[in-house]
């Protein structure tokens, strides 16, 4: 489901690779991409509880982390002060969405990739748990930078839904799989 991003086209237009800037605002042209994004399948599952919009997309997005989450995780992360935005019901400039934009750096996949990378399979959140456990797995995961990094090798991979990656020696060949997951509720 969601593939090594290190492989990513040219970032958009606006998107300045040296200084990671973006586009100034053009008109209603920031809230059309930011609800194109946050459609793209890899935004509609939760990067932290795997919990899934399968609709529109989830309306709160964390601005630092730039990811696009759901509202039981967007109160785990206000807990620690990480802003977060409503996709409907902000103001949104386009350099704020080119930045949620993967050629960017932002979007779910890039977070699992980034933050999520090395979570043990035990340490995942199930969707719609307690409140206590997904602020304990936000701060481990985004304050702490507990599981920051590359993923490292494992027997028997999945990625987020569940779907095996296949065995150590096969995925020598493959690009690395984004942070294993639990199946979604």
């Amino acid at each position: 489901l969601f593939p090594h991003a290190s492989h990513h086209p040219t970032p958009p237009s606006g998107c300045h690779q040296s200084s990671g800037r973006m586009a100034p605002p053009a008109g209603d042209a920031a809230e059309k991409e930011l609800q194109r994004l946050r459609r793209l399948p890899e935004n509609r599952v939760c990067p932290n509880c795997s919990k899934k919009d399968t609709l529109f997309g989830f309306s709160a997005i964390c601005v630092p982390f730039r990811t696009f989450i759901c509202s039981d995780c967007k109160s785990a992360h206000q807990a620690f002060s990480h802003r977060c935005k409503s996709a409907t019901m902000s103001n949104w400039t386009m350099e704020e969405v080119l930045a949620l934009d993967e050629r960017c750096g932002g979007g779910n996949r890039a977070a699992l990739e980034r933050w999520l990378a090395n979570v043990p399979e035990t340490a995942w959140p199930r969707p719609d748990g307690p409140q206590d456990v997904l602020k304990q797995f936000v701060n481990r995961a985004y304050n702490e930078k507990a599981w920051e990094g590359v993923p490292k090798p494992r027997e028997e991979a999945r990625q987020p839904g569940g779907g095996a990656v296949g065995s150590s020696a096969s995925a020598a060949n493959k690009a690395p799989a984004a942070a294993a997951r639990p199946p979604a509720a």
